[in-house]
């Protein structure tokens, strides 16, 4: 048995060495991570590779109230080894630590909390690979909140018109001449 594993840590460690520095992730998770990803440019992006892994959240409403909730669906293999790289840093890795805590504290419950850190590291996941194969991707911090997305011009039939104010915020009607 040890010499499998020697000689599994030392193909994952020549295939992804940045994901075995991903704390909490050893040998045997990143081979498992490896072999159900299988290609990663298969995947255009974080997102697409969340939906396949099963962490990209499903928004559900109650009662007027808007929140996620843990999608059933995706690759459970692969996400049971990210619930394995998640466990150990809600132990031992402090900005995992400070994120459960801080969610914790803004109101979501504890499997909400880790549903938001196993998404997270999704996307650590997802980066560790890219940089072997897709050099653009830059390494961003690992725990920091997305990027706001830039708003869309407006379109439809007042999407260049300029708004006034009065009823119904149209412009008033010029007095005949």
């Amino acid at each position: 048995m040890n010499r499998a594993e020697t000689e599994i840590r030392d193909l994952a460690e020549k295939l992804a060495p940045a994901l075995i520095a991903i704390p909490g992730c050893a040998a045997l998770t990143a081979a498992k991570t490896l072999g159900e990803t299988a290609d990663i440019t298969r995947f255009r992006s974080a997102a697409a590779y969340a939906r396949h892994n099963g962490t990209a959240p499903l928004p559900v409403w109650s009662s007027n109230r808007a929140r996620h909730r843990l999608s059933r669906t995706g690759n459970r293999q692969l996400n049971a080894a990210l619930h394995r790289i998640a466990m150990p840093q809600t132990r031992c890795h402090q900005p995992a630590k400070d994120l459960i805590t801080r969610r914790r504290n803004s109101g979501d419950g504890g499997l909400e909390a880790l549903r938001i850190l196993k998404r997270r590291l999704s996307d650590v996941v997802y980066r560790a690979y890219a940089p072997t194969v897709c050099p653009r991707l830059d390494r961003g911090a690992i725990y920091s909140p997305p990027p706001s997305r830039r708003r869309r011009p407006r379109r439809g039939s007042t999407a260049g018109r300029r708004r006034w104010p009065g009823i119904r915020g149209r412009r008033p009607a010029r007095p005949p001449a």
